[in-house]
């Protein structure tokens, strides 16, 4: 890509992909098609637009829009049985690495907060969610915990991913 911050978060992005496995961090692409219906995709870029706010702000205002992220997560799972697991699959495998390649592409900028808020609205122009849900709520999940759970990297083995932002709120 020709811009500076999309091409370092992709080459961050596919560099971890590189140890994903070798960190015992790989799980497989998993098929989220409740994300293609509508109640899917409307909680999903709920939660997103929640995690952006959460990721962009500070105090009270950052704590409240991550509570709101994940109560429209827990009404998509509840929407739809078994999502919690197929959307964690994919989170592992394409959410950590994105949320890698932005953590890393980031530290060189001053304008995080425009940047994740342009990658949001990227993110929701997709098709479809199916197999992308990770590249949209990975950066902005993991740079939350950062700031909520800052120790939440040791845990992924035992409590996933996106689960960690719930237990530390």
């Amino acid at each position: 890509p020709g811009d500076a911050y999309l091409r370092d978060k992709l080459i961050a992005h596919e560099a971890f992909h590189r140890v994903q496995q070798a960190l015992g961090l790989n799980a497989r692409d998993a098929i989220n098609a409740h994300l293609d219906e509508e109640d899917g995709r409307v909680l999903l870029r709920l939660e997103l637009r929640a995690l952006t706010a959460a990721a962009t702000r500070t105090g009270a205002t950052a704590d409240a829009a991550a509570r709101d992220a994940v109560l429209f997560r827990f009404a998509r799972h509840r929407r739809y049985p078994g999502a919690d697991s197929l959307e964690a699959m994919l989170e592992l495998q394409e959410g950590l690495p994105e949320y890698t390649g932005a953590a890393l592409a980031l530290r060189t900028r001053s304008d995080t907060a425009a940047v994740l808020q342009a990658a949001t609205r990227e993110f929701e122009s997709r098709p479809t969610f199916v197999r992308a849900l990770g590249y949209g709520t990975g950066p902005v999940l993991g740079l939350v915990l950062d700031r909520v759970r800052p120790a939440w990297r040791q845990q992924l083995r035992a409590e996933g991913f996106a689960p960690q932002l719930r237990t530390a709120l």
